[in-house]
């Protein structure tokens, strides 16, 4: 559910976008300095919106937190307990693994795999979530690094390198790009994991920009 601070930033943001559109279209005396500060003001509100994901009380978490693994969901999703900011479900950052449940529909290749592969490695564990830029997604899960506390490398290059999942970087949250995109190119060099697949079941993948999944030039 949208949190209180999430809604009255949107509200805030439809306002200051209104009152652009009256200076600029509506009040002949308006002058453009002030519709520039509207604008400027409409710019912050929605970077703030976006930056607090909703947070509970409008407050962002510290950069890490401490906190146990309920559940894999699948491979690239968690629940966590505690909750941080009034979240239970976690997105890992900047990884796609293949679906392992999808409604009506098979698993895609190596689905089944990355999520065991997720279940044994953190469930009933704790981790440290590092958070980036941009706190939630729009589906209300928190966007986070994973790594157990005495590992070298979180969990999200983890799966990367092992080939159960592909790079996919969303921006602003790219503080680990690199590393992500060096674990992808030793796995694609080892051909591990879905690099391994034959193309008609890579084509079942999702297509993130890296010459692999549906739409991609091989399918």
């Amino acid at each position: 559910m949208t949190s209180i601070f999430a809604r009255s930033a949107r509200a805030r943001v439809l306002f200051l976008w209104l009152a652009l559109a009256a200076c600029l279209s509506l009040a002949p005396g308006c002058s453009p300095a002030a519709g520039r500060d509207v604008a400027a003001d409409a710019l912050d509100a929605v970077r703030q919106a976006a930056s607090s994901g909703g947070a509970d009380a409008g407050e962002r978490p510290s950069d890490s937190e401490e906190v146990r693994v309920a559940r894999a969901v699948d491979g690239d999703t968690l629940e966590i307990s505690p909750g941080v900011a009034g979240h239970t479900d976690v997105r890992l950052i900047g990884v796609d693994t293949p679906e392992s449940a999808i409604p009506g529909e098979t698993p895609q290749p190596l689905g089944k795999d990355a999520a065991a592969f997720t279940a044994r490695a953190l469930e009933g564990r704790t981790v440290v979530l590092t958070f980036d830029e941009e706190l939630v997604d729009p589906y209300e899960r928190l966007l986070a690094y994973a790594r157990l506390a005495q590992a070298d490398h979180t969990h999200n290059e983890r799966l990367v390198r092992l080939g159960l999942a592909q790079v996919a970087i969303f921006e602003p949250n790219d503080a680990l790009a690199s590393e992500l995109y060096a674990a992808q190119d030793a796995a694609r060099t080892s051909s591990s994991g879905i690099w391994s697949l034959p193309t008609r079941q890579q084509c079942r993948l999702a297509d993130r920009g890296n010459g692999i999944g549906e739409g991609s030039v091989a399918c």
